[in-house]
């Protein structure tokens, strides 16, 4: 079928966000020894959040690679997180943890979370 001279519009984010994931941050509890062990729970309303999960671009890598960061995907989510550098993304028995968190246009309607996978 022709085009006929139309741009295809770029489909928006709340329709590329496909895997539902848990956003998990790392707390310490006491082992009743007088220690203290890291858990990881998952934040408080931000379980099954829908993510566009892509994996990263190598022009990205060796940029990120040139700051010593080790990143495998890109996260795009569409509202804000309580997230930090320090949490996870748990999507199946998959874990991603966030190096840097890009609040795109600073209003807190699409962020962009740089993340490496890693396999427990």
């Amino acid at each position: 079928m022709a085009n006929l001279g139309r741009t295809e519009r770029k489909k928006s984010l709340s329709s590329r966000s496909r895997n539902y994931v848990d956003f998990q941050s790392k707390t310490e509890t006491p082992d009743g020894e007088g220690g203290f062990t890291e858990v990881w729970v998952n934040i408080t309303g931000a379980t099954q959040t829908p993510v566009e999960i892509l994996p990263m671009r190598e022009d990205w890598k060796a940029e990120l690679r040139s700051r010593n960061v080790i990143a495998t995907h890109q996260i795009n989510v569409r509202h804000n997180i309580p997230v930090d550098e320090v949490g996870r993304v748990v999507w199946g028995s998959r874990y991603f943890y966030i190096h840097s968190d890009a609040n795109l246009q600073e209003r807190d309607m699409e962020h962009v979370l740089v993340a490496e996978e890693r396999r427990l």
